[in-house]
């Protein structure tokens, strides 16, 4: 009789895993509250960090005007070669405007309208004369195309250094 009851028994059978996307409705919800938080801090990231991008370059770009004047300034006081120092500044001042002022046209500005739109950038302290100013008008368009200077030139050619060192405060507040 012993052997019929054992012969009748079966074998334990462990139910089936539960399978993981039978989950609470609560987890899903945790779980899409989850995503929607990291995607809107990937949105709101985005924004700072160009801020960051940009205050980090405007200030190298702070620091590469700063330098280049300082170097132009110093090869002047070593040199006194009045012609080089002014076509360095109206180089350095052509290239601060075509990247401050990208927006405007500036790439193909000339003589006065060149000086028109230094004078216009002006926002605090703009002097009476800027550069339109007769001497520092004509030192700047024509300097570059003459061998020397002469005594009163030379005395415009520091005049343009301030001017120019003034304006690059103003603009790019160096």
């Amino acid at each position: 009789m012993n052997q019929d009851v054992l012969k009748q028994l079966k074998d334990i059978h462990l139910p089936a895993p539960e399978a993981w996307w039978h989950l609470p409705w609560g987890v899903y919800l945790l779980l899409g509250c989850g995503c929607l938080l990291v995607l809107l801090m990937i949105w709101a990231w985005r924004p700072l960090k160009k801020r960051y991008h940009l205050r980090k370059s405007k200030q190298a770009l702070k620091c590469t005007i700063a330098d280049e004047i300082q170097a132009i300034e110093h090869q002047f006081q070593q040199t006194g070669d009045a012609l080089t120092m002014l076509a360095a500044i109206s180089i350095l001042l052509r290239r601060v405007s075509m990247t401050v002022f990208e927006d405007e046209q500036v790439e193909g500005l000339i003589q006065s309208q060149w000086l028109a739109f230094l004078d216009s950038k002006w926002n605090k302290e703009r002097p009476k004369e800027g550069f339109s100013s007769q001497g520092i008008a004509a030192l700047l368009s024509m300097a570059v195309y003459q061998k020397t200077l002469d005594e009163h030139a030379q005395q415009a050619a520091q005049d343009v250094l301030r001017l120019s060192k003034l304006w690059l405060h103003e603009v790019v507040d160096v």
